[in-house]
Formats: structure tokens, C-alpha cells, sequence
């Protein structure tokens, strides 16, 4: 997976600059094609459509996390019966604020192809910033680096705009200098130029998709929080098990394994788990869990037997229900690179090596420190105080393929502060 961008001309239309005609957009860079199909929703309100660009090149890599750099909408709206054709015309590079290089030194933004309902009427989609219900209505996107709102088993094209020449390697093959469209599907990626591509715009009814559309929940991305609690009055779950939303962990760390189970709902801002008469049973790989309290299940194990390397299966079965069924594949064991002796108070780089081919998000942790690494690498600050330092590394999967039942691996590692 890789990661690329551009720096210079941006101004243009993203935060204005001093022309003879105002109303001027610029010169039209590349035109963005493609279909937008409504199988299972009724619009009947105009369409919008927008780009949001964002500072990493692979949506579900989980590199470089973070609110959108800039948004940029599209005037031309689409009413009436679907599927239908559009285009959108790109006047403007993305943010310079959204470029990026990554390890092999190409630079470049990823854009993300959202479609919205205008709600407030200002033609642009409206970005929450403190935590207040979203505005817009967002019913369709590209592509989901949360993995909250796009299936995972379908191809999920986003824009790439490329700075400079990209190599003449695997990992880069169909790209150009300047705007791709890039297609993800499983571990398959392709990539041709922008005006030679056409992309697939599924709109659905998915509360989960406006979430893009508000700025705590990217705050909160790099944390559990997003998955705990409601974000611009949005839950991140849908309720897939019977009456209730499950969540599901399994973690290999240190020798052991642990699962947990929760069935809980999102009613009037709070949680409430699944009473404990419900009848509900819950097993991993075919071993019963143990009720830990009303609604939570749970396994703990020395070492992990249940829990296993691959893929681990969760089934949660109620009383007249249908069983409810979901996987995740545990992250393969990798090996963090830090010095034996550092400074007190210095920044350290601490990096991880991991199996050829083998794809997810890596997290530093250690004690208020919680770092992604970009790259398999981050920067971070060595207590002040000399003696032992420990700290986690987490391995998860990609953001796109966690749905309802996720698999982490921690590994651990102490070091010397002088």
C-alpha cells in the first residue's frame, strides 16, 4: 500500500485567493466519472457530491488517521431515479496540508468520494466540530478507512493525487503523476488515471456514513472512544444481532488469550447491555463463553487454545433469533525495534518489523502516550525519571475488515532509561 500528494497551486478554490473573476473555479485539472445506484433507499431530496482529502494514500492501511484536510464539493447535484451518471471536475490540488510522503518517497493525498443530502441548504457538505448532531446526511461513500460503513467484501476505489513519479514497481503499478483512481478489494489493489476511470457510488441507508461528516469522531479515531460512545449523535454500530449491537475482542498478549462479548444498545445517549434473562448464549470457535454479567461474555486463557492464530469465529444465539455470526483474523506475531538504553526525557523512534505482506495498524502505548506508526514507525518521549520503561505495541487489522468481532495481538518490550 502506498501513500502520495502534491504541494503547490491548492489555494484556488479550497480557501480562496485574489482572481478577476471570482466566480472562476480554475482550469479543470482531471473529471472524476462514475454511477451512483440506490437499490434500497428512496431520495427524494438532490444529491450532492463532494471529495474529502485526507493526509494517507490507503484508506484501509489506517496510516495517518485523521480529520479530513479539506473538503471540496462539487455545484452540480443529481435528482430523480437511480443509477445515474455523473462527473465531477477538479479545479484545485488537494490541501497542501494533506500531502504526505511515504517510504519510498512519493508524495501525495487520498480523496474520498462522498454523497450527501444537503440539509441546511448551504451547497457544501457541513462538517460538525463540537460534538453536535451532524448536519448532512451522507449516503454514500468510496471508500471507509473506519470500517464502520462500507462492506469490506466490495472493491473500494478513492481518489490518489500523486506529486511526483511514482516507481516502476508492483506496489505502484497503473499510476501516474497527478490524479488516479485507485480500486481496493481484499488484498487485490489496481489503479489507472482519473479521467480514464469510472467509479461505482453505492447510496445507502447507513447512519454510520455521516460520521464522516463529524470532526469529534475523527478526534476520537485514534482511541476506543469511537467505538463506546455516540459521536455527533451518531452510534457506531448498527444492531446486526437480533434486538441488540454486538462487539466482540479477541487478543493473544504476554502468553495469553482473552475474548470478550458485549450486547448493548445506544438508548438516549447512554448504554444499556442485554438483560440477563434474555436467554442469549455466546461462543468463540465453538467453546461457550462464560456470562460474565448481564449482556458481557468473556474467555481468558493461559496459554491460548480457543483463541487461535487466524481466524476466529463468534456466534451469539438468542432465544427465536437467528444465530448471529462473524470472524476476524488475528494479526501474525511481528517484532518491535527500539534501543536497549535511552535518555530520560529524550524522543525515542520505535519501529516494528512485520511478516512480507502482512497488512493492519500498528499502536505504540505507554502510559498517556498513544501513537499510530506511520509506516511501521513513530517518535515518542522516554519518561523523565531513569530506571525500567515498558510499553505495548498493538497490532489490529485494517480498519475496513473490523466490523463487529475484532482480533489485536499486544506484544510488549522494556527498556532502560538512563
Amino acid at each position: 500500500m502506498s501513500r502520495m500528494l502534491l504541494t503547490s497551486l491548492l489555494a484556488l478554490a479550497l480557501f480562496g485567493c485574489e482572481a478577476t473573476d471570482s466566480n472562476y473555479p480554475g482550469p479543470v485539472l482531471a473529471t472524476l466519472r462514475g454511477t451512483m445506484t440506490a437499490q434500497s433507499l428512496v431520495i427524494d431530496k438532490p444529491v450532492h457530491l463532494a471529495i474529502a482529502w485526507f493526509s494517507f494514500f490507503s484508506p484501509e492501511s489506517g496510516q495517518g488517521i485523521g480529520r479530513p484536510k479539506g473538503v471540496v464539493t462539487s455545484d452540480i447535484t443529481y435528482t430523480g431515479t437511480f443509477p445515474q451518471n455523473f462527473s465531477f471536475d477538479l479545479t484545485s490540488l488537494p490541501p497542501a496540508s494533506a500531502i504526505v510522503t511515504d517510504n519510498t518517497g512519493v508524495r501525495g493525498a487520498t480523496g474520498i468520494v462522498l454523497a450527501y443530502l444537503d440539509s441546511n441548504g448551504d451547497g457544501q457538505l457541513t462538517v460538525s466540530t463540537d460534538d453536535s448532531p451532524v448536519v448532512d446526511r451522507v449516503i454514500g461513500a468510496s471508500a471507509d478507512f473506519t470500517g464502520l460503513g462500507v462492506d469490506p467484501t466490495k472493491a473500494r476505489p478513492y481518489i490518489v493525487y500523486v506529486e511526483n513519479d511514482p516507481p516502476a514497481d508492483q506496489a505502484h503499478q497503473g499510476w501516474v503523476r497527478g490524479y488516479n483512481l485507485v480500486t481496493s478489494s481484499g488484498s487485490a489493489m489496481g489503479a489507472t488515471a482519473l479521467s480514464a476511470g469510472h467509479l461505482a457510488l453505492e447510496l445507502v441507508d447507513d447512519p454510520r456514513l455521516s460520521l464522516m461528516a463529524c470532526d469529534t469522531f475523527y478526534a476520537r479515531l485514534a482511541t476506543a472512544d469511537f467505538l463506546s460512545t455516540t459521536n455527533c449523535g451518531i452510534a457506531p454500530y448498527f444492531r446486526p444481532a437480533g434486538d441488540f449491537t454486538v462487539s466482540a475482542t479477541v487478543v493473544i498478549t504476554k502468553g495469553m488469550g482473552y475474548a470478550s462479548v458485549s450486547l448493548f444498545n445506544f438508548v438516549d445517549g447512554g448504554v444499556v447491555t442485554a438483560p440477563a434473562d434474555a436467554g442469549i448464549e455466546a461462543t468463540l470457535n465453538g467453546t461457550l463463553l462464560e456470562a460474565l454479567t448481564p449482556g458481557v461474555f468473556s474467555l481468558s486463557e493461559t496459554p491460548p487454545s480457543v483463541i487461535r492464530e487466524g481466524v476466529n469465529t463468534v456466534k451469539v444465539g438468542q432465544p427465536g433469533k437467528p444465530v448471529w455470526e462473524a470472524s476476524c483474523t488475528m494479526p501474525k506475531p511481528f517484532t518491535i525495534v527500539a534501543p536497549e538504553h535511552v535518555a530520560a526525557g529524550s524522543m525515542v523512534t520505535v519501529s516494528v518489523e512485520v511478516e512480507v505482506g502482512e497488512t493492519g495498524t500498528y499502536l505504540f502505548g505507554s502510559g498517556t502516550q498513544y501513537v499510530v506508526l506511520t509506516g511501521h514507525t513513530a517518535s515518542v518521549v522516554a519518561p523523565a525519571m531513569p530506571g525500567p520503561w515498558s510499553f505495548d505495541v498493538t497490532s489490529v487489522p485494517t480498519p475496513s475488515s473490523a466490523k463487529f468481532v475484532n482480533c489485536s495481538r499486544v506484544i510488549s518490550k522494556t527498556i532502560t532509561v538512563d
